[in-house]
C-alpha cells in the first residue's frame, strides 16, 4: 500500500547544514509520525547525480495522492498527482548576479515551470509570498506561509579569550560579506574583538578580516551563537533568515540588514542597518561592542514558539488540504 504523501528528501544525501538541507532534515524527522509519507532519498552524495535523479523519481511516485518538492525544483512534473512546491526565496529572479551557475542555468528554469504547474506553493515568510504573488500569475489561495523552526540545542555559556561577533551563512555574494568587511575595518574594533564567520564555502570568498571557523555539529553552532557579542547578518536578500531565529532562541541579539524577511523576525533589542549606508552598520557594531545584551523574556518566548514540530504540523495541514480536494 502506498502512502498518501511522496516527499523529495534527496537533499539529505549531501550532508550539508544550510537552510535548504536543515528544512528537509527537520521535516523528515517529524512528518513520518504525523502522516503516511514516503521519504524518497536516492543514495548518492554527488550533486549532479542528485539533480538528474529527478528523472528517476516518477516511478516511485505512483499511487501517492500528494507530491512535495521541498528544495529541488522538478525537471518533470507528474501531472496526475497533486503537487506542492516550497519556494524558499526569489534570488534567481531578484539577484541573479549573486546566483551560482546551477542556479542561473538549471534551478531558475525549472522553478519557473514548477511554480506555474504546482497545486500549492509553500513559502517561509510574508515577504516571499508577496514577491511570488507580484511576479507570477497565480491566485492568493495557492500560496501559503509556513515558517521554519529552531532545531539547535541550548548553547553552553563560556567566556571567550576575546569577545567576538559572529556571522553565519554559506559564503556567496548574496551574503554581502565584503560590505561587512569594510564596516569591520572602519569600526576600529579589530584590536578588541574577533570577527568569526561560520558557514559552507560556496561560490564566494571570506574577507581576510573575517576568521572562517567550522561548527562540527549543532551543539558547536549553538555554543558559538550563545557566546557571541551579537550575530551579524548582512545579506542583500533572504527568504527567511534562519540564523536570526536561532540566535534569538539562544538569547542573542542580531545586527541585520533592512531586508524584509529578516525584519519580520526582528525584535526591539536587535539593530537593523540600511544596506545603502555603511555607517549604519558601523554604528550597530559599535553599539554592541559597548553593550553585551541578553534578550528579555518576551523576546525569548516569541522566538521559542517557532518550532520544527509546529512547522511540520502546518505542512500536514497543507497536504491534507490537497488529499481531501
Amino acid at each position: 500500500m502506498n502512502n498518501q504523501v511522496w516527499f523529495d528528501a534527496r537533499s539529505l544525501s549531501r550532508g550539508y547544514t544550510t537552510g535548504w538541507e536543515r528544512y528537509v532534515r527537520e521535516l523528515a524527522k517529524y512528518l513520518p509520525s504525523l502522516i503516511d509519507i514516503t521519504l524518497w532519498r536516492p543514495n548518492t552524495p554527488n550533486r549532479l547525480s542528485l539533480i538528474l535523479s529527478d528523472y528517476r523519481s516518477q516511478k516511485s511516485q505512483k499511487g501517492h495522492k500528494v507530491i512535495h518538492y521541498p528544495t529541488y525544483p522538478p525537471a518533470l512534473i507528474n501531472k496526475s498527482i497533486k503537487t506542492i512546491l516550497t519556494v524558499h526565496d526569489l534570488t534567481w529572479w531578484t539577484y541573479p548576479e549573486t546566483s551560482s551557475f546551477l542556479g542561473k542555468n538549471y534551478y531558475k528554469k525549472n522553478m519557473d515551470k514548477a511554480i506555474a504547474a504546482a497545486d500549492l506553493i509553500i513559502v517561509p515568510s510574508k515577504s516571499v509570498k508577496n514577491e511570488i504573488l507580484n511576479k507570477f500569475n497565480i491566485t492568493f489561495e495557492k500560496v501559503i506561509q509556513i515558517t521554519h523552526g529552531n532545531s539547535l540545542p541550548l548553547g553552553v555559556i563560556s567566556i571567550p579569550s576575546k569577545p567576538y561577533f559572529l556571522s553565519i551563512g554559506t559564503v556567496e555574494p548574496r551574503k554581502n560579506l565584503n560590505f561587512y568587511s569594510k564596516a569591520i575595518d572602519k569600526s576600529n574594533l579589530l584590536r578588541d574583538f574577533d570577527f568569526y564567520h561560520v558557514g559552507r564555502i560556496g561560490w564566494g570568498r571570506v574577507p581576510p578580516n573575517l576568521k572562517q571557523i567550522n561548527a562540527k555539529n549543532d551543539q558547536d553552532l549553538a555554543n558559538l551563537i550563545k557566546n557571541a557579542q551579537a550575530v551579524v547578518i548582512t545579506s542583500k536578500y533572504e527568504g527567511f533568515g534562519l540564523p536570526v531565529l536561532e540566535s534569538h532562541v539562544q538569547g542573542v541579539p542580531v545586527i541585520m540588514s533592512n531586508v524584509e524577511a529578516l525584519i519580520e523576525l526582528s525584535n526591539n533589542q536587535d539593530q537593523i542597518f540600511d544596506l545603502n549606508n555603511l555607517d549604519s552598520l558601523i554604528q550597530s557594531l559599535l553599539y554592541f561592542s559597548s553593550n553585551k545584551i541578553i534578550l528579555n523574556e518576551p523576546n525569548l518566548m516569541e522566538a521559542r514558539k517557532m518550532t520544527w514540530l509546529k512547522s511540520a504540523q502546518n505542512h500536514v495541514e497543507a497536504y491534507q488540504r490537497l488529499v481531501n480536494e
